[in-house]
């Protein structure tokens, strides 16, 4: 979809059919922009997640943020962003503080940001949890960052429809918060990449070196014989040297230890009852896999999953535990090498008892059914968001396609 004409140092997000549009100072975003980029660098491989209040005025269905305050969080439950009882409290005392005493300007708290840095531009079951309870009007916005380490981060506004339902599992249209180029190394010298200077010929010498006098035909030498001896060891030895190197050129590299691929990276985090397991999903080992497989050990049951690529590239899985003791294993089958694994166990209390009934039997095998109709919702739903983008890239080409006529 084409940019909408802007002011300059104004950025505006709209959606093809839908009334909403979002108009946003250049400078605000670029300020999110580096709060996102402090959170990552501040824990090493998973970041700290962050998150903020969107402050701005509102016309109708046209909404333009000019500020933000930042949403405090303890990360008692991790780096993620996850808000605590203090943070909650902490949360309703600061939008009660907008509201009594609005901002210079009469600016209005118009939603809320916050950055992922494992999952993609999407919103979680307690993101959706924080945006409902917290920032319930209609017209307030969610703002979902994902900042890089060395790349621009990417973004995406997600609204209310107007029968309140949510697309929570992607943003209609995403866009880049720091454009720029990649930064060089330090130390970087443009002059390093000129092409260097072509040798300069060698000096050649005044005077051509003296021969001997060949020697006349039939004329007989006292150290012919011996020249002649030499010559040909010499000969020998520079072959049965060549033929060594040769050899050694091909033998070593097979005698030397190959290196052995790049393990998976899991990690695994608990949420109330369940599990959620999560890699790297920008690895190039994934994009290699012909085939995932995913074991689960969750005390004396063992489970084999076959993992598509669709769910190879979501970056995560939940799984609803049984006992305390869960233990995974994540096998790829790649196309150019050997498999690669990873592993990862979870230890820690077990999940409360089940409700009471008259047939534990009858117990055990409802909840084996739940953990598989569970697993089976995830998967529908990486489906599900597939296809609507499918969907809308269809329409995209069809919209194209008749105002080409």
């Amino acid at each position: 979809m084409p940019e909408e004409t802007a002011p300059e140092g104004t950025f505006v997000w709209s959606v093809e059919g839908r009334p909403i549009r979002i108009r946003a100072a250049a400078e605000v975003l670029a300020s999110i922009g580096r709060a996102a980029r402090e959170g990552l660098e501040k824990v090493p491989r998973r970041g700290l997640e962050i998150g903020g209040v969107l402050l701005g005025t509102r016309e109708g269905d046209e909404l333009t943020i000019t500020d933000w305050r930042p949403i405090s969080c303890e990360h008692a439950r991790g780096p993620g962003f996850e808000l605590s009882a203090n943070d909650e409290a902490a949360l309703r005392q600061l939008l009660g503080s907008l509201a009594s005493e609005p901002a210079p300007g009469g600016l209005e708290v118009l939603g809320w940001f916050h950055t992922h840095t494992r999952d993609g531009i999407c919103l979680t079951k307690s993101d959706l949890d924080v945006y409902n309870r917290f920032f319930p009007a209609p017209w307030q916005v969610a703002l979902v960052v994902k900042p890089h380490p060395k790349e621009p981060a990417r973004a995406g506004f997600f609204f209310r429809e107007p029968n309140g339902a949510i697309l929570a599992e992607s943003s209609y249209r995403e866009f880049v918060i720091e454009p720029g180029l990649r930064p060089q190394p330090v130390g970087f010298d443009p002059a390093s990449l000129a092409p260097a200077p072509p040798p300069a010929p060698p000096a050649r010498s005044e005077q051509a070196p003296s021969l001997p006098p060949p020697p006349e035909p039939g004329a007989a030498s006292p150290h012919g014989a011996l020249r002649l001896a030499m010559r040909r060891s010499l000969l020998v030895a520079l072959a049965a040297a060549f033929l060594l190197g040769a050899v050694a050129f091909v033998a070593i590299p097979l005698l030397l230890p190959q290196p052995q691929p790049a393990a998976i990276a899991l990690d695994v985090r608990p949420s109330a009852d369940a599990l959620v397991l999560e890699w790297d999903r920008s690895a190039a080992l994934l994009r290699d896999a012909s085939r995932a497989t995913l074991t689960i050990e969750d005390g004396g049951e063992r489970r084999v999953i076959e993992l598509s690529p669709e769910e190879l590239g979501n970056g995560s899985l939940t799984y609803y535990r049984r006992t305390g003791e869960v233990a995974f294993h994540l096998e790829l089958v790649r196309r150019s090498g050997p498999p690669v694994q990873g592993s990862t166990r979870f230890l820690g209390e077990p999940p409360g008892p089940p409700p009471a009934a008259e047939d534990p039997a009858e117990v055990d095998r409802l909840e084996r059914e739940i953990g598989l109709l569970r697993l089976e919702l995830e998967r529908e739903i990486a489906r599900s968001k597939r296809l609507r983008l499918e969907i809308q890239e269809l329409e995209r080409r069809l919209t194209g396609a008749g105002r080409g006529r």
